[in-house]
């Protein structure tokens, strides 16, 4: 559009879209110096009509929304201002009408006024209990790690979730309701089970639901930029409840909320979520209640907890959340046969990192992938290397290196073997006390190689033995790769190349 101004920030500066037989929608997006959303023209047919907009988004120091003004079919929808004790929202107005929010001790969110709910809490932080007037509307319960496991009515009847599959119950009876695939849910029904097939934009958020059989969209989703859906009569809309983000809405126990796993987020009134980040002490600029830096348009949270960043096997950089906290990497594919390897398809591979690319974190495809050290962390480790890769006969070629990260993400125990003797296969000695990950390398030189042909691509049986329960990596500086593995098999092979966070 030409009233669009250029981002060369990174940015997105205008995002256009249309769905059959509809008219074109384009929407043109502003940002603060701190690459912060600040205003949002709606254009249709290329005419600017603003008719689903948010607009006028200004921030105090922390990131904190301040306001907030949406439209809805051209006219005013929310004229939302914001207070706050520190960082926590203690009031929200709207057009004259004022809601409370209160909070415990841990930062949770109690209170909501806007929606009349309060919630409870259990340990882990996660709702447990949430009542509406009063009244108790639902129940949550969970895995010791945050896994959700059942979200339910009072009288115990609603959705239990067992991985990928999600099993409903109704007066007291419990069956099969909708299974998950990396493209859509296979959903039960009166007739058997219909495929519904989802068309996702860059953010994994659903904007179609498709019936495969015919080709035909039963749902239809626009999403304002901090994921409250339309409400356009023209849109289709059908009974599935994973939307923005591809995360699942939780009005079936009525509440206004969206799941993001680790925390949930209103997208009409709080426009954040209602816990503190879990890792909020690594982003002390920011406020821990914000969403996504408040770019919702350039970055996505897959949980509600870390921004993280995904690597293939190359080690490109596939995608990244924006903050980059985690680091992920596919796991090792092709090596279906090799009994040392705990190994995917090559096609599941591909199809894993096609998915990624496109910003899609949920979903089974995501068992393909694997936590690893981070690369600030994994180039710590290759600075006590010594060995510079190009092989030949130099004493710090032919020797391995190796140390831990103990659970403060230090670098602890560094030391070093001797030099290789003729024929032998070189070694170091490493304490794993106090590791998380325990890491060597194996020689790039040649010398006193004897009949040997090279140094090992993989670790040893003693490397897996040794390092216990932690995490091991391997250094192959002959042949350039990390190594990943635990104390049975290999679990991931990585090119060097990921040390220079290289994006391809």
């Amino acid at each position: 559009m030409s009233a669009t101004t250029p981002s060369y920030t990174g940015n997105v500066s205008e995002w256009t879209w249309q769905h059959a037989g509809r008219d074109e929608n384009t929407y043109a997006f502003a940002y603060d110096s701190f690459a912060r959303l600040t205003d949002t023209r709606h254009y249709e047919a290329g005419a600017l009509t603003d008719r689903f907009a948010e607009k006028g988004l200004t921030y105090d120091a922390n990131g904190n929304l301040r306001t907030l003004m949406r439209t809805g079919n051209g006219l005013t929808l929310n004229d939302l201002e914001y207070s706050y004790t520190g960082n926590r929202i203690a009031s929200i107005a709207d057009a004259g009408a004022v809601y409370d929010y209160g909070y415990d001790a841990n930062g949770n969110m109690t209170h909501d006024g806007a929606n009349d709910l309060d919630i409870t809490y259990n340990c882990l932080n996660m709702i447990q209990k949430v009542e509406k007037k009063g009244t108790l509307s639902a129940n949550y319960s969970y895995l010791a790690d945050s896994t959700k496991l059942s979200a339910t009515e009072p009288g115990g009847d609603g959705l239990y979730y067992s991985g990928s599959l999600v099993y409903g119950k109704r007066d007291g009876k419990l069956s099969l309701e909708s299974a998950g695939f990396n493209g859509g849910r296979f959903v039960v029904t009166s007739n058997g089970i219909q495929t519904h097939l989802f068309v996702t934009d860059h953010l994994g958020s659903v904007r179609a639901v498709v019936d495969p059989a015919s080709g035909e969209a039963t749902e239809t989703d626009d999403y304002y930029p901090f994921g409250l859906r339309w409400e356009d009569a023209e849109a289709l809309i059908s009974d599935n409840r994973y939307r923005y983000n591809g995360k699942e809405e939780q009005v079936f126990v009525g509440i206004p909320y969206v799941d993001f796993g680790f925390r949930m987020m209103d997208p009409e009134f709080r426009i954040g979520w209602n816990t503190a980040d879990p890792k909020s002490e690594k982003y002390s600029g920011s406020s821990p209640y914000i969403y996504c830096g408040n770019d919702p348009i350039g970055n996505i949270d897959p949980d509600g907890s870390v921004y993280d960043k995904y690597y293939n096997s190359l080690g490109y950089l596939m995608y990244d959340t924006g903050k980059g906290d985690k680091t992920y990497v596919i796991r090792a594919a092709g090596y279906e046969r090799d009994f040392r390897v705990n190994s995917i398809s090559e096609q599941a591979a591909i199809d894993t990192e096609n998915a990624i690319r496109q910003g899609n974190l949920s979903g089974p495809h995501m068992q393909n992938i694997m936590e690893i050290e981070s690369v600030p962390t994994l180039k710590k480790m290759r600075n006590t290397i010594k060995d510079d890769g190009t092989g030949g006969d130099s004493d710090n070629n032919n020797r391995e290196y190796g140390g831990i990260v103990n659970h403060e993400g230090q670098i602890a125990n560094v030391s070093q073997g001797e030099v290789r003797e003729s024929g032998k296969h070189a070694s170091v000695s490493i304490n794993p006390k106090g590791a998380r990950s325990v890491y060597h390398s194996h020689p790039s030189g040649s010398k006193n190689l004897g009949p040997l042909k090279g140094s090992s691509r993989f670790p040893s049986r003693q490397d897996h033995k040794s390092i216990g329960t932690a995490t091991g990596y391997l250094f192959q500086m002959r042949t350039k790769e990390i190594i990943v593995f635990d104390n049975k098999k290999i679990e991931a092979i990585v090119s060097f190349s990921i040390l220079e966070d290289l994006y391809k």
